[in-house]
């Protein structure tokens, strides 16, 4: 049993590193398009949708984590 979950281990660890790291793709996204395509237009767009998408979340978060009661 030890052998067969470290080769699935090594298997997802290889599967996780070929990954995109999705978090910092906009973010050079939204960099590439303005400052290196000079594409203000896009880049704007990108950055108002990953506004409105940190808002979503936000909100999402308030409504989860939000408590009648007031505690001091």
């Amino acid at each position: 049993m030890g052998d067969k979950l470290k080769a699935l281990l090594k298997v997802l660890e290889k599967w996780v590193r070929s990954m995109p790291t999705y978090s910092a793709t906009l973010s050079i996204v939204i960099y590439n398009s303005a400052f290196m395509n000079y594409t203000f237009g896009k880049a704007s767009t990108a950055s108002v949708y990953f506004l409105v998408l940190i808002s979503f979340i936000t909100f999402l978060q308030f409504r989860a984590l939000r408590t009648d009661r007031v505690s001091y």
